[in-house]
């Protein structure tokens, strides 16, 4: 395409009204002059539209550009700042430093540089962006200390019965005590009898609780090399960060151990006590999910409990609501006292409220769940240990570290408890189900 001959600046200027025409007009005169694609110089035009001033108005096109004040305090003002030349005005042509004196003169500098040639005012001056121009002179800089996402606090070493173990396996007896319908303690009651009658005989019901020794490892190898030139911070991070990593994977045994080789979680299938309350929307937690997970707490736990829920419960939790008829309120976060600006609860009736990873996601069974820790067991049978060695691999040239524990934990109740109404089922376990 041949581009529109412009003859004078009141015709470019009138061009230069609208900003597409300009740009494509400018692309395709300077396509033809260089013998290049209009998208090869797009980027250079944009960059000289920006940085030219244009001469006088009715100057023709493609002259030195002397201005029409060759007299005044213009011109005198002009020439002290070095843009007078022979009796009149030269306006200076943008570049890199704005040295050139007319357009024409800065696009045949850049075309000078199409052969591998170098114009010298469009020399790149030094700078450290560029590493042959004066980068690869700056040095850099790296900080020993490593960055990492803490791990959340533990919670059941704090609020479970922890005791320690003599041998790998250890034998507990508990009270079985199922339901309170006719009996307490699995079988003892309480008769009310008349002078010199015969005392009617009860006997209470027994379990045994065992726990067995688990490892729980944490294993890495690092080389010498390593170890020496990071200035101790991958020793630093093995020896304060794995301990932490291993705690980590503890509690999630606590909340949902299998029992096969790990501890049984209080959430796990296995918890013969644990009641999973089904929901009332799929999905979701409603206030009705909550009032009816409340209803099956042991008695003598209702001050004990503590409710875990998954922080993708969030939503559903701060805007959960009573609805009353074709109104309403909501429960935690009260719009009359403030509303979302108060900060949101931590409680549950009263009772405290986690946020924990370990919890499933929402709508899935067990995302939310009220636990009374003190009815769960945790036995240690070796404490944390963590040993190095370099003579493993020795060959390698690499140092093992070994961290090693044993423990176990289960709840020690393996049923629900009825209670004396005959339909009410307690536990200090319970969850919510899908």
């Amino acid at each position: 395409m041949v581009a529109t001959e412009i003859k004078t600046y009141a015709e470019l200027e009138a061009l230069q009204k609208n900003p597409s025409q300009f740009t494509d007009w400018m692309t395709e005169v300077v396509a033809q002059k260089l013998g290049v694609t209009p998208d090869a110089i797009a980027a250079t035009l944009q960059r000289a539209i920006a940085k030219t001033r244009l001469p006088g108005a009715g100057t023709p096109v493609g002259s030195p550009g002397p201005d029409v004040w060759h007299k005044g305090p213009r011109f005198e003002t002009a020439k002290k700042a070095g843009f007078a030349r022979n009796g009149h005005i030269e306006q200076e042509y943008g570049g890199p430093r704005g040295d050139f004196e007319t357009l024409c003169h800065y696009f045949e500098a850049i075309y000078s540089t199409k052969n591998g040639g170098q114009h010298p005012k469009l020399k790149a001056a030094l700078a450290e962006a560029a590493g042959a121009l004066g980068g690869f002179l700056v040095p850099e800089e790296y900080r020993m200390e490593i960055r990492m996402l803490q791990l959340e606090t533990a919670q059941f070493r704090g609020k479970s019965v922890v005791i320690p173990m003599g041998a790998m396996i250890q034998h507990w007896p508990y009270v079985r005590d199922t339901s309170h319908v006719s009996s307490v303690y699995g079988g003892v009651i309480g008769y009310w009898e008349g002078e010199a009658q015969l005392l009617g005989e009860s006997e209470p019901s027994f379990g045994q609780l065992q726990l067995t020794a688990h490892k729980l490892t944490a294993y890495t190898v690092i080389a010498n090399e390593v170890m020496v030139d990071s200035s101790g911070a991958i020793e630093t991070f093995v020896t304060q960060q794995f301990p932490k990593a291993l705690n980590f994977f503890e509690e999630r045994g606590f909340y949902k151990g299998n029992g096969a080789g790990q501890p049984l979680g209080a959430l796990a299938a296995g918890n013969g006590a644990l009641i999973e309350v089904t929901r009332d929307t799929t999905g979701h937690i409603t206030y009705t999910d909550i009032v009816n997970m409340s209803t099956h707490i042991l008695p003598s736990s209702e001050n004990a409990v503590v409710w875990f829920a998954s922080p993708s419960t969030k939503a559903d939790l701060y805007q959960m609501s009573l609805n009353i008829g074709t109104g309403g309120s909501a429960v935690f976060i009260n719009p009359l006292t403030g509303g979302a600006a108060n900060t949101p609860p931590n409680t549950i009736f009263g009772r405290p409220l986690i946020f924990t990873e370990h919890m499933a996601a929402l709508g899935s069974t067990n995302d939310i769940a009220c636990l009374d820790l003190s009815y769960y067991l945790i036995g240690d049978r070796q404490a944390m240990s963590m040993e190095a060695s370099p003579h493993v691999k020795f060959v390698n040239d690499q140092t093992v570290y070994r961290l090693i524990q044993r423990l176990d934990g289960r709840p020690w109740l393996d049923a629900a408890l009825t209670l004396e109404d005959g339909v009410t089922t307690v536990s200090p376990f319970i969850g919510l189900s899908q």
